[in-house]
């Protein structure tokens, strides 16, 4: 009798899914879930009686939250050397998506923070916050970071 899956299966990566940055190689790290945020600064414009006329928008801003997963490729993985890998980029640092084939997510992006976190049971995991903004033309990008 052949047996049968009953119930649900998760996968946890996201395949064909990119995260590059510097000292982390994309085949040493797997995205394992994401968030877009899109943000901008709000002003009330007001008439004389103090109602709000209007409404403004600038300095729009998106941030994504990507969790990845360390792993190890060789012909010998270990957990230890996939642990060895975890990296946060440097301050304001470049990071690239790729293969999410949307363009409010692939393209280059600006580091903002990160956390690394282990949990019993699993692979080392990071989030890092990305984010870009608003360009004086009206586009998102990331940004060149000052030294």
């Amino acid at each position: 009798m052949a047996s049968k899956l009953i119930g649900t299966a998760v996968v946890f990566a996201m395949d064909g899914r990119t995260v590059a940055f510097a000292g982390v190689a994309t085949t040493q790290n797997e995205p394992s879930a994401m968030n877009l945020r899109d943000a901008f600064d709000k002003v009330d414009i007001r008439g004389r009686d103090n109602r709000t006329i209007a409404r403004g928008a600038s300095n729009r801003r998106h941030t994504v939250t990507v969790d990845i997963l360390f792993k190890d490729e060789a012909a010998n993985a270990t957990r230890a050397t996939a642990d060895g890998v975890a990296k946060l980029p440097g301050p304001f640092g470049t990071v690239t998506l790729a293969g999410f084939n949307n363009t409010l997510l692939d393209g280059d992006w600006n580091y903002e923070e990160g956390t690394i976190a282990d949990s019993s049971g699993a692979e080392r995991k990071a989030t890092l916050t990305l984010v870009r903004m608003e360009k004086a033309d009206g586009s998102l990008a990331a940004m060149t970071p000052v030294a």
